[in-house]
């Protein structure tokens, strides 16, 4: 078919003859299934929304330890070297999450890595420089 013929096919087709076909009993069964099978992707669709921007908000708010060791680390104005420091402490105890060893001082237990030879003598001097940094620093006040 040309378009011609199409187009004069279509033009004999009104709004209110579609509608009425519609709305016949015959008809009403499609029309009713088309309707709720678009609601219901409307439906599927608002809940993968839904989902996706919940899973967005929590994966944002969550604690996250290698977020939470990165700002320790600026806080205290750390180098690169003395963050793969602890983090190889960290590994060496066998501590999960470096950030542990700024939080809390009874962690960094040398005596065990020494007694075991994990630790050379140098790298622990450089750890106990690093301890001081980390808990000798003085702290600071609060003024209004």
């Amino acid at each position: 078919m040309n378009t011609a013929a199409l187009s004069v096919m279509f033009a004999n087709v009104s709004l209110e003859s579609i509608l009425q076909f519609l709305r016949s009993p015959r008809n009403a069964l499609i029309y009713n299934g088309v309707v709720v099978l678009l609601l219901a992707m409307i439906g599927l669709a608002l809940t993968w929304a839904c989902r996706y921007l919940i899973k967005r908000h929590i994966a944002r708010t969550a604690a996250n330890p290698r977020k939470l060791f990165k700002q320790l680390c600026r806080a205290h104005e750390l180098s690169g070297s003395e963050r793969r420091q602890l983090q190889n402490l960290a590994k060496l105890l066998g501590i999960d999450t470096p950030a542990m060893l700024m939080i809390d001082a009874s962690l960094w237990n040398f005596e065990i890595l020494s007694n075991a030879n994990k630790l050379p003598p140098k790298q622990r001097e450089r750890l106990l420089s690093l301890q001081k940094v980390l808990y000798d620093q003085p702290r600071l006040s609060a003024t209004r």
